[in-house]
């Protein structure tokens, strides 16, 4: 299988394409608005909400594409092997890319579930797991709609991935990272380990 990015931070990419470029690199914010209206018990309610698009002269896969020697300088870590104050700012990792749910725990009592991306080391039993924020926005078609519609579905899944992070913090635990690409580099989808 041909490795395809299936998550890519738009803005990331511009960013990095007018520093390595020395260009401006055109933005045109497209707003939309959002009119949602209902009836329920006799009462009707409604709103509305922008949303801004942003579109560029020049795809972002292209870009990519042309940064793809300056990105391979980013370091590729073991998260396994780095102390985690060494974690640089922006990093290669590879692994495999999931969903899983978080519990909350009041004492032996769950008190909320929350659902996450993740990255993990390995399947079956990782070693290492780092949760991952993302923006549904930067995921490709198809990969968009997990978070809103996928998660009964598709919580528990595991993709073998090459992903460009930026940390965000390091907890007690592990460090937190929101992703700048995900590449998938294989068809393989194998079912993680719930914890």
């Amino acid at each position: 299988m041909k490795p395809y990015i299936i998550y890519l931070d738009t803005s990331f990419i511009v960013e990095l394409y007018e520093s390595v470029k020395g260009v401006n690199v055109p933005i045109r914010v497209v707003k939309k608005a959002n009119v949602t209206g209902g009836l329920s018990a006799g009462f009707v309610s409604g709103g509305a909400t922008m949303e801004e698009e942003k579109e560029f002269p020049i795809p972002s896969k292209k870009m990519y594409h042309e940064l793809l020697s300056e990105l391979e300088k980013f370091p590729l870590i073991d998260l396994e092997k780095v102390k985690k104050e060494e974690i640089p700012e922006l990093f290669w990792i590879e692994g495999v890319f999931g969903g899983s749910q978080s519990s909350i725990m009041s004492g032996s009592e769950t008190t909320s579930r929350t659902d996450v991306f993740l990255y993990q080391n390995a399947i079956g039993k990782p070693t290492r797991t780092m949760p991952l924020l993302t923006n549904d926005a930067y995921f490709v078609s198809g990969y968009d709609q997990i978070a809103k519609h996928g998660w009964a579905l598709t919580c528990g899944f595991g993709i073998q991935a090459r992903m460009l992070n930026r940390l965000l913090c390091v907890d007690k635990h592990h460090p937190i990272a929101a992703p700048m690409f995900i590449i998938k580099t294989s068809n393989d989808v194998t079912p993680l380990e719930r914890k």
